[in-house]
């Protein structure tokens, strides 16, 4: 469980700093 709960995270983060990348840049253009 803690297991399955921390490769969750591993894929998620990425992910998510990615969407806020795009939203900073496009905050920028703005």
């Amino acid at each position: 469980m803690k297991k399955a709960k921390s490769a969750k995270k591993v894929y998620v983060a990425p992910k998510a700093a990615k969407i806020r990348r795009q939203a900073v840049a496009a905050g920028h253009k703005v």
